[in-house]
């Protein structure tokens, strides 16, 4: 399994990853969950939910409030 990013906070600290799994950049928080996807495009990397609904940004998927 590739690790492909790691993402954090503006405290650097962890808050998820995004892994390559059969071809597909899944994004994990930091418990191992699920929480979307990555797609890469000409505009740059667009992050998706698990229902498909597109997010504005990371923080969106590992930020829970």
């Amino acid at each position: 399994m590739a690790y492909l990013k790691i993402f954090s906070d503006r405290t650097h600290r962890k808050i998820g990853e995004m892994r390559l799994i059969d071809n597909q950049n899944i994004i994990f928080d930091t418990k191992g969950y699920k929480v979307g996807y990555c797609i890469l495009t000409d505009a740059g990397e667009q992050y998706f939910d698990l229902k498909g609904k597109l997010v504005e940004s990371i923080e969106e998927l590992l930020i829970k409030e």
